[in-house]
């Protein structure tokens, strides 16, 4: 089946339950407001609570044009793909309030380009989660293969000062969380994404109409959006692309794991029972009392998080995976790296969480000014606690 017309406003649940859907829509959407798209080929698409769920052996294909309105169009809408499920992207503007991978299959291949911007592969406004039996694996498999992040009609207006004289809107920000389950029943990766997340695009200025706070702006003017993400879930969500995107990076749940880059603008937060690890590089990490790091034992001693600084904020758990079981009084290992090469860190309230091993067992922590190098090598011996 193939829907054509791009000016459906209903506002109720879609159910695709078998065979294949496509959206070829034959024109952009015309029902809107300023330039908020209020329709697209599947109905209403913000403003209302309202699910478009893919059933096991069906399968939703954005084939043409522009299924869902521009991408900086607010988005509340949500897309879920069940276990058997299949969501194709097509090489158009494919824009997302939440999309809810469920299990089901997700394939694409080009993203869009326009002569004068990249629309990328797509645009998630709110949220983007991760579940059911088997890993995903979002790596750049064509041409223009980018993720956008924001924008809602909830993103956030800063209270700064905005002159009149300023070409472009620079304080509009939003957050995107990332949920992922813990589809491997381990510590594996549950979801990786090598696609690099990107602020929104600029484009017009398509929600706060032309007086923001009181000052008019021309529409047409295009504006800079600031999006970060947050990350919640129990499991554990690799980022191998490079990610440029400038607003705040926040785990706060589970496991991040940082191969590629994130930009040195996201400030990264690490949340309590939240661990951060990789051996790509991030901007400035805080952790918050009872968060921590995490690493794989026999890991090559060159392999680490680097940051340009490190704050913490209480007790900090180091968490040691070790899928080969080695012996635990071999481990003398580099844990990441502090750039900025502070004075001194203190290991007061660290503590190692060895895989297999009971938590009495001593560590030690070492840093050296030098290169930035924080290590860890077991001290022999048990700690006795008294009460």
């Amino acid at each position: 089946m193939s829907i054509t017309h791009p000016d459906n406003t209903f506002t109720g649940n879609v159910e695709i339950a078998e065979g294949t859907l496509r959206l070829d829509n034959t024109s952009s959407p015309n029902i809107r407001d300023g330039y908020n798209y209020r329709c697209s080929t599947l109905g209403a698409v913000d403003g209302y609570d309202r699910t478009i769920t893919v059933k096991n052996g069906a399968t939703l294909f954005t084939g043409n044009n522009v299924p869902f309105g521009l991408v900086n169009t607010p988005m509340s809408f949500k897309i879920a793909v069940e276990e058997g499920g299949a969501l194709t992207l097509g090489q158009t503007q494919n824009n997302f309030g939440q999309l809810s991978l469920e299990g089901g299959n997700f394939s694409y291949t080009n993203g869009a380009q326009a002569t004068w911007i990249e629309y990328g592969l797509m645009a998630i406004g709110k949220k983007l989660s991760f579940s059911g039996s088997t890993p995903y694996d979002l790596q750049v498999r064509g041409t223009h293969n980018v993720i956008y992040l924001g924008f809602t009609l909830d993103s956030q207006l800063d209270t700064e000062p905005v002159s009149p004289s300023q070409p472009h809107l620079t304080n509009l920000w939003s957050v995107v969380e990332i949920e992922v389950a813990d589809i491997t029943g381990d510590s594996g990766i549950d979801a990786a994404i090598g696609l690099p997340m990107r602020d929104m695009i600029n484009m017009c200025y398509p929600t706060y109409g032309n007086n923001p706070n009181g000052y008019t702006y021309d529409p047409w003017k295009y504006c800079y959006f600031r999006d970060g993400i947050r990350k919640t879930g129990t499991g554990t969500l690799r980022l191998n692309g490079v990610n440029a995107y400038t607003h705040t990076t926040e785990v706060a749940a589970g496991t991040l794991l940082v191969d590629g880059t994130i930009a040195t603008s996201s400030g990264v937060t690490v949340d309590a029972g939240a661990f951060l690890g990789g051996t790509g590089t991030v901007s400035a990490v805080t952790l918050t009392d009872g968060a921590g790091f995490i690493c794989t034992a026999k890991r090559g001693q060159t392999d680490v998080l680097k940051m340009p600084s490190l704050t913490m904020q209480g007790a900090v758990t180091v968490r040691v995976l070790n899928p080969d079981a080695t012996e635990f009084s071999t481990f003398n290992q580099n844990l990441l790296k502090v750039t900025g090469l502070p004075a001194s860190v203190d290991f007061t309230n660290w503590s190692v969480s060895f895989e297999g091993v009971e938590q009495s067992k001593m560590f030690t922590f070492a840093y050296d000014s030098t290169t930035g190098i924080v290590s860890a090598h077991y001290a022999g011996g048990t700690m006795i606690l008294l009460q």
